[in-house]
């Protein structure tokens, strides 16, 4: 099993989630709206609650996080939040490969949550992976303790690493592997190198690796790539859904109307549906509706595209085995 990894102080995500929220929102979440979609301000004592939502609030303000104070509706009587994308959003830094770098390893070993929260804008709107340049130097992004920290040494030494792996479907095979890179997606650490069998760049998700790995040859045993494009060899296919159906629980029916959903009506299922409302949300990306609906469990349906079904049904597979 791997190491666990360093997870994020609780103020930290409380408050990357709540930028999240707002942004993904068309029209303004009341206080209760935003508890009911982050989880997060969930006291008994509704004081307690809101005088936390006020922190964060004025902890993002600070940082120039433009949280606008707006009715919800129009005989509201409650204030609304939301955040304004076309004033939140900033072009590109264009940063060099090491400053890129030295804004990962600052990011790392600043401890206090004061100044990591000076990070929380570029967290929110941080894709899964990004390009980590190709020298031996600026190859490992964001190493945290357990697996991802272990292949620092032979990836930076350019030294050829073998381990067994445990594929999607659960067949496990020997791999000699080139350690070109390490990033991040969806949560998941990969090693991205050149897999000797296949003479092919692959990615390997680290906690797939079956009993950790051996150093084959010394240092200096490969030349990194120049070409090396990180993001592309994390693709999945098929991340990218034209078209997702799914039956919800009338409760939850906002989130998906939230998501820019259409409802198609409560008896568009096929036998023995529920009878709730049902929605089509064009243009998903796999991943993050995975995600949402894992959350949703029984009050959500898929109906279709079978990849998304599979990937919700893995997922809860795996926290049901991780908890036997």
């Amino acid at each position: 099993m791997a190491a666990p990894i360093a997870m994020s102080p609780p103020k930290v995500e409380r408050q990357v989630n709540l930028v999240i929220a707002l942004l993904e929102t068309r029209r303004p979440l009341t206080l209760e709206e935003i508890r009911s979609r982050t989880g997060y301000y969930a006291q008994e004592d509704a004081r307690a609650a809101r005088q936390m939502f006020e922190r964060d609030k004025a902890d993002l303000r600070a940082l120039g996080v433009p949280i606008d104070t707006r009715p919800p509706g129009s005989f509201a009587t409650t204030d609304g939040y939301i955040i304004d994308r076309r004033e939140y959003e900033q072009p590109d830094l264009d940063l060099t490969d090491d400053e890129a770098t030295a804004l990962a390893v600052a990011r790392r070993v600043l401890d206090p949550d004061e100044q990591r929260l000076s990070l929380v804008r570029l967290a929110a709107r941080s894709p899964g992976a990004r390009s980590a340049g190709t020298g031996p130097a600026d190859t490992v992004v964001n190493v945290a303790t357990g697996p991802v920290e272990a292949f620092a040494e032979p990836l930076t030494r350019r030294q050829v690493v073998r381990f067994d792996y445990r594929t999607a479907d659960g067949r496990e095979a020997q791999r000699r592997v080139d350690p070109h890179a390490i990033a991040t997606r969806n949560g998941n650490w990969y090693l991205i190198g050149r897999d000797h069998d296949r003479d092919d760049i692959r990615a390997f998700r680290l906690d797939r690796l079956v009993g950790g790995f051996e150093v084959l040859e010394p240092p200096n045993a490969f030349e990194p790539r120049d070409d090396l494009d990180i993001a592309a060899h994390l693709a999945v296919p098929g991340e990218a859904l034209d078209e997702v159906v799914v039956e919800l629980h009338p409760d939850v029916a906002w989130e998906a109307e939230a998501r820019g959903g259409e409802v198609l009506g409560p008896d568009v299922a096929a036998d023995g549906g529920h009878g709730w409302p049902t929605f089509v949300l064009r243009d998903a990306d796999l991943h993050r509706t995975a995600g949402w609906l894992c959350r949703l469990g029984a009050r959500a349906r898929i109906m279709s595209p079978k990849p998304l079904a599979d990937e919700v049904r893995d997922r809860l597979e795996a926290v049901l085995a991780a908890h036997r």
